[in-house]
C-alpha cells in the first residue's frame, strides 16, 4: 500500500458498480439507478460469471478495464460501515440511498445474492459450479468469500451481518442454513436473509432474487 503524505488518510473503499460515475472505465448496457428493473432470475454461478465476464466484454452488463466481480459479503460490509460513518448518510435513510443523493448506493428493493457461502456445503449442488472453479484457481479465489457454519461477530468480522442484526429493522435469519442451502443472501442494506424460500439460499434463480457487480480500483 502506498504511503500517503501530510494528514491525509488513505482509505481503499470497494465500490459499487455505478455506470454514470466510471464511464471512462466501465461501457456497461445496464444502469444501475433508482426506478429501475433489478436483473433478476439468474442462478448464482451465472450471476458471478456475469460479473466477472464484465472485464473482457462477454458480460450481458458490457465490459470494464477495472477489477469488476460479483460482490462478497466483505464488499457489502464495506459499503454497510461506511453507510453510517461520516462518509453516508448516517441516518435512517441508507437502506434506500446511503448518501441520499445520486451518489450513493441504492436499494434494488429485492433479495441479493453474494459471492459469499458456507465452508461446509454440498458439492452436489450445481447452482455453485462457478464459485467453486473460482475457489480453485488462485487468481480468482479472493473473489469468493467463504464463512464458516459456526459464526458470530468474531468469525464474520467485516461483513455487517449480525452485528447489523437490528439496524433499521433490518433481517439477519440463518434458519434454513446448511451444507444444501449455502448461499449468503442480503435483505436491504444490513440484514441477511435465507429463509424467504429456500431456492435462494441453494443458488438458484428466483424473480425475487438479484445480484450486484463491484469494482477495485
Amino acid at each position: 500500500m502506498k504511503k500517503v503524505k501530510n494528514t491525509k488518510i488513505a482509505i481503499s473503499i470497494t465500490i459499487f458498480l455505478i455506470i454514470a460515475s466510471i464511464s471512462s472505465f466501465c461501457n456497461a448496457g445496464v444502469e444501475i439507478k433508482s426506478g429501475t428493473t433489478p436483473y433478476t432470475s439468474v442462478n448464482i454461478s451465472e450471476s458471478f460469471d456475469i460479473c466477472y465476464n464484465l472485464r473482457d466484454g462477454t458480460s450481458t452488463l458490457g465490459n470494464c478495464d477495472l477489477d469488476p466481480h460479483m460482490a462478497t459479503s466483505l464488499d457489502w460490509g464495506a459499503v454497510a460501515y461506511l453507510a453510517q460513518s461520516r462518509y453516508g448518510a448516517n441516518s435512517s435513510n441508507v437502506t434506500t440511498n446511503t448518501t441520499g443523493n445520486k451518489t450513493g448506493i441504492m436499494d434494488l428493493g429485492s433479495y441479493t445474492q453474494t459471492a459469499t457461502i458456507l465452508e461446509n456445503r454440498s458439492t452436489s449442488n450445481t447452482y455453485l459450479k462457478s464459485l467453486e472453479e473460482a475457489l480453485k484457481d488462485e487468481n480468482k479465489k479472493k473473489y469468493v468469500d467463504v464463512i464458516p457454519t459456526t459464526f458470530d461477530n468474531t468469525t464474520t468480522k467485516g461483513r455487517a451481518m449480525t452485528e447489523t442484526r437490528n439496524w433499521y429493522g433490518a433481517n439477519t435469519s440463518w434458519t434454513s442454513l446448511s451444507a444444501n442451502y449455502p448461499v449468503v443472501i442480503r435483505d436491504s442494506l444490513f440484514g441477511v436473509n435465507n429463509v424467504y424460500v429456500s431456492i435462494l439460499a441453494a443458488g438458484q434463480a428466483h424473480t425475487a432474487a438479484s445480484f450486484r457487480p463491484v469494482i477495485w480500483n
